[in-house]
């Protein structure tokens, strides 16, 4: 990146017509102005606090020239947030430096952070892009800011609906980026601005700014598009067909928000959530039969609505991936009875009436309570080493207690956390462990006992299969008396037992519930 000059960049785009072209420098700037100022009165409620993320180049030096002049009248205050990436080594650097001379410059708050030097350097824009947006949410948290406000303008917008395009996508690609991001609290006030438009506006301010030489490389995609597509476009086609694409972008997105009311109608109706004891999101369940019901642009749109209440079903996830597990819920759903794989760790079965998604690495070191609709079962890590049940089921207890003062005994006693590690000792000669080959259950008949294999007890309580091996066994003397939740063998009645393995899991789920 190498400091420029004003008007450098206008002159590049003067064989193109541009809508300002008649306009005196002062009406530009007036026009400027005025449309910022109506994109912000659309959006946020004053007074208010603004962060600007700047990079130096001509589209954020333009803005904070614009949104400094709108502030006194419109009364909201300004800090900067400058991210640098360290992918372009000292001219990475010469930006940052160019970034606090104008707020210094400018006495506006600056809060700057760059790619630490100790971890493995960016190698996509991808990356860089999560990095960069990471930091400005924090900015947001540092200021107490109302809305992080970008640079994005129309260029950008008709670039990101054609790489799109390329690409393959749905309505929501189409749609590109909105003005407003009210879940992340982002702000685009120049995506109705042309760059030549950006760049008469800082040469009638004069106003100096860096340009990054990378934008000028044609390995990257959107480089091709800026400067070999957009180009042949204007000249065959029309020379406002920035103007138009991003039109087009918007109107898709009123289509594509009346399609998300809709999608979360129908998620209200087809969804449900199980937590943990931790209030740690574990599953989703999708209802098939309400889920067959649905019009085929809300049944997509539901899919991708459960994954993407984990981080990691955000990203990576194809249209074929979509469309394949919508033919699969439309057609004969019972065949997904064993999980299958999503991307990102991401994982789905159907039993019966519902197909369930989870993360599979969150669920494997998930240790707690879970209950799944029929059952409230303890669950601890597969292959977790034995431990005496006294020490187990402490931690347990101790749960309890955040729940209820005390709980009642089936002998009339009241226990709270004063005699919960006295009671301990009768569970002295019990330990937990998980489910082993080969483990049975013992069933009384009158006098009589017979066998049944945990394997197929698991299988007719309809436990989950990748919850099987998580299960918590309380045993003694190499037999299985208590599994929390499921069942006891009536030899063993113990009172404390009782309360710690059947009155404990329910108060613990039922207090989750009303927490949430």
């Amino acid at each position: 990146m190498s400091q420029v000059k004003p008007g450098r960049s206008a002159e590049r785009g003067q064989n193109a017509v541009n809508k300002s072209d008649h306009l005196t420098e002062d009406q530009l700037i007036r026009l400027l102005r005025q449309q910022v100022a109506s994109a912000l009165r659309r959006n946020v409620s004053f007074p208010a606090r603004l962060i600007l993320a700047i990079s130096g180049g001509l589209d954020s030096v333009c803005l904070l020239d614009i949104l400094q002049s709108l502030a006194p009248q419109l009364n909201f205050s300004l800090g900067l947030a400058h991210y640098n990436h360290k992918m372009r080594g000292a001219d990475s650097d010469q930006d940052e430096q160019f970034v606090r001379g104008l707020a210094l410059a400018r006495n506006l708050p600056l809060q700057a952070d760059s790619w630490p030097a100790d971890r493995p350097e960016l190698n996509s824009e991808n990356a860089a892009r999560e990095a960069r947006y990471q930091f400005l949410f924090q900015c947001r948290r540092h200021f107490r800011a109302d809305w992080i406000v970008t640079a994005h303008h129309a260029d950008d917008q008709a670039e990101t609906l054609l790489l799109q395009l390329g690409r393959g996508c749905g309505l929501d690609g189409l749609s590109g980026m909105p003005a407003a991001d009210y879940d992340r609290h982002l702000l685009r006030p120049l995506l109705g601005i042309s760059r030549q438009e950006l760049a008469l506006y800082a040469r009638a301010r004069r106003l100096t700014y860096r340009e990054d030489l990378s934008n000028q490389d044609w390995s990257y995609r959107r480089n091709r598009i800026r400067h070999s597509l957009l180009p042949l476009l204007r000249d065959m086609f029309d020379p406002q067909v920035t103007d138009r694409i991003a039109a087009t972008a918007q109107l898709l997105q009123a289509d594509q928000s009346f399609l998300q009311q809709q999608t979360d109608v129908w998620f209200e109706h087809t969804v449900s959530l199980i937590f943990g004891d931790t209030a740690q999101l574990l599953y989703v369940l999708l209802e098939v039969p309400v889920y067959q019901t649905a019009p085929v642009a809300i049944r997509r749109r539901l899919i991708r609505q459960c994954l993407g209440l984990w981080p990691a079903g955000q990203k990576d996830l194809t249209a074929a991936d979509i469309l394949g597990l919508d033919q699969l819920l439309m057609s004969r759903p019972q065949a997904a009875g064993s999980s299958r794989n999503l991307p990102r760790d991401l994982k789905y079965a159907v039993s019966g009436t519902a197909c369930r998604f989870w993360l599979s690495a969150e669920l494997s070191d998930y240790s707690g309570f879970l209950n799944d609709g029929k059952h409230t079962l303890w669950l601890t890590k597969p292959g977790a080493p034995v431990q005496a049940a006294s020490q187990a089921l402490e931690q347990a207890a101790f749960k309890l207690c955040r729940v209820s003062d005390a709980i009642d005994m089936q002998d009339g006693v009241r226990y709270n956390n004063s005699t919960w590690l006295v009671e301990s000792r009768l569970l002295s000669c019990f330990y937990c462990r998980t489910r082993r080959s080969g483990d049975e259950l013992l069933y009384w008949d009158g006098s009589a006992g017979f066998h049944k294999s945990l394997k197929k007890y698991l299988q007719e309580k309809q436990i989950w299969p990748e919850l099987r091996d998580k299960i918590c066994l309380i045993v003694k003397d190499q037999e299985i008396d208590f599994i929390p939740g499921l069942y006891r063998n009536r030899r063993q009645p113990g009172a404390l037992m009782d309360v710690l393995c059947w009155q404990l899991p329910d108060k613990m789920m039922s207090s989750q519930d009303q927490e949430r």
